[in-house]
């Protein structure tokens, strides 16, 4: 995982690095930084080294081409090596765009790059189909900018770079033109994305750049190209054979047998999900990684953001199976002040403080033989201001709504709290993969299951930019790489394969109708009470967000 950062000018002439970014990509990769200037374009990295026997520097450089990656690839023929090194070697043979398109079909994991072509002169850039990882787009009268994370009080106006397909600037002409292919045809068929497509033409076009679309090619993952699943349940036929009146846990017991199949082939998914991005890092944290002295560290490299939920208690289960008993796992679990009386003491046991203790009971049960360090990241009001206004509003940026302030803020601290981690597990796409939101319930009501069919499959394609690249930038800020298990190609397609209730049952409510399949493997793996538990948003379990506010309005910091 990197930090990068390219500029370029609008006519191609000398430039300089541009200061405003660079102490903030620097903190998401503090192991070694780079950069080079060919015909007046920057190139600028950052590495936090995860992958292959050596630190690789970047950027990578040859007679071809110049490329900066940000990404962790998950791939068995780059197994024990690095995978930018991989990726640059693959790119350097590459004669044309279309060789290019057959490099990025075969690759699986979260990434974003920037890669120039000499001898066309063409810049191509690119973040994966699922939106994982975050890259800007920013310009002003003179030049533009791709880059990790940016600064809210920039020259340049900035947008999130949507990830629509594989672009190309080529910049030997007078006048810039962008050229965009897409990836696979059916997913820029979508209304949401038809219309992030025509927010970042009307961007371009406000600088008078040329926007163009490849209209007969598409990127086509190989990963998406596999046999389809069918299964014959419903959870409406399933949960109408139970009486409604059981408790939960009888509810889950009773259901499990029906789904049997489906939740052992999701288990073992998301095994090999979390098994990739615990074991896919170095052996040492990172404190010891920069000790003189080589010693075996038991210190915690992995971190959970753990609220107490089904989400990231499945992923905490998951993570022990594949990490040594010898090391410990962070649990990061944040609270925000809230005080609790006259006499103004502080009352930090917020909801997600409770589930979470509670949750860790059941981990500690069915994992006996780890040290789990529940670190609770306590913060006060002060504090939370004082962070937001100075560092975090950047990193939240260009999102600007209450609700992008209360997460960005809450993932901030959150990941703060471990100073060891090289790696943090976050639960992001659970609940639009399961139906674990509230609008779920309402969609269902409202059209039954086409609807919720609809509302789900928009869920997914704005997960990106309403969630993905945002928290990238926050968590990363801490020289951690932030991983979503949820969010992996094959469990992704798997999941989108299946009828909307046969994921969940709104009409059962929280506890059961929310994310039922996830609670089913939940309770397979162990997970009896934990389960059945619901829980609140982040914003609100930890009681960073004001329910009285509109998450929709513009935040007066962000602003």
């Amino acid at each position: 995982m990197c930090g990068i950062f390219c500029s370029f000018p609008r006519i191609i002439c000398p430039g300089i690095p541009v200061n405003d970014f660079r102490n903030s990509f620097n903190r998401r990769g503090p192991d070694k930084g780079g950069s080079c200037i060919f015909h007046g374009i920057i190139f600028e990295a950052s590495v936090l080294w995860h992958q292959g026997p050596q630190l690789s520097s970047q950027p990578f450089e040859d007679n071809r081409g110049i490329l900066v990656f940000n990404g962790d690839l998950f791939m068995d023929e780059i197994q024990n090596s690095s995978d930018s090194s991989w990726f640059f070697k693959s790119l350097s043979k590459c004669s044309t765009s279309k060789d290019i398109l057959e490099v990025l079909r075969k690759i699986r994991g979260p990434f974003c790059f920037i890669y120039y072509a000499k001898s066309t002169k063409t810049l191509f850039f690119c973040r994966d189909y699922l939106g994982r990882n975050s890259l800007l787009l920013g310009m002003n009268s003179e030049r533009i900018i791709l880059t990790s994370t940016g600064r809210r009080s920039s020259e340049y106006s900035l947008v999130e770079l949507p990830p629509l397909g594989l672009y190309a600037i080529h910049t030997g002409n007078e006048k810039i033109s962008f050229q965009i292919t897409f990836w696979e045809e059916k997913m820029i068929q979508s209304e949401y994305f038809q219309k992030e497509e025509n927010c970042l033409r009307t961007f371009l076009e406000s600088f008078a750049i040329d926007y163009k679309r490849n209209p007969n090619e598409y990127i086509n993952p190989d990963c998406l190209q596999q046999c389809s699943w069918e299964f014959n349940y419903s959870f409406k036929d399933i949960f109408a054979k139970v009486p409604t009146e059981m408790h939960h846990e009888s509810l889950l017991r009773e259901a499990l047998p029906s789904v049997q199949d489906v939740v052992e082939i999701l288990i073992e998914l998301l095994e090999k999900s979390v098994r990739d991005r615990v074991t896919t890092t170095l052996k040492e944290c990172k404190n010891c990684l920069k000790s003189s002295e080589k010693v075996s560290c038991s210190h915690a490299r992995i971190g959970i953001l753990f609220s107490g939920g089904v989400d990231c208690t499945i992923l905490t289960i998951l993570a022990d199976k594949f990490i040594p008993n010898h090391a410990t796992i962070d649990l990061l679990n944040v609270a925000f002040e809230k005080k609790s009386s006259a006499c103004g003491e502080v009352d930090w046991n917020v909801p997600d403080r409770v589930s979470a203790r509670k949750a860790l009971e059941e981990v500690k049960r069915i994992c006996p033989n780890r040290s789990w360090n529940l670190i609770e990241v306590n913060v006060k009001e002060e504090e939370k201001i004082e962070n937001l206004t100075k560092e975090i509003s950047h990193l939240i940026h260009p999102r600007n709504t209450i609700l992008d302030e209360s997460l960005g803020v809450a993932l901030w601290f959150a990941a703060s709290g471990s100073t060891s981690c090289r790696v943090i597990l976050i639960g992001s796409g659970a609940d639009e993969l399961f139906g674990g939101y509230t609008r779920h319930q309402v969609a269902f009501k409202r059209g039954g299951e086409e609807e919720l069919r609809r509302v789900l499959e928009e869920d997914l394609l704005r997960l990106p930019s309403r969630n993905l690249a945002r928290d990238d930038r926050v968590i990363c800020d801490h020289g951690v790489t932030q991983r979503a298990p949820f969010v992996e190609e094959q469990i992704v397609q798997f999941v989108s394969q299946l009828q909307p209730l046969q994921r969940c049952f709104p009409p059962l409510g929280p506890g059961v109708g929310d994310k039922t399949l996830l609670r089913l493997c939940a309770y397979q793996l162990g997970l009896r009470e934990t389960a059945w538990r619901t829980k609140k948003a982040l914003q609100f379990g930890s009681r960073v967000a004001n329910s009285k506010q509109d998450a929709n309005d513009v935040s007066i910091f962000l602003s």
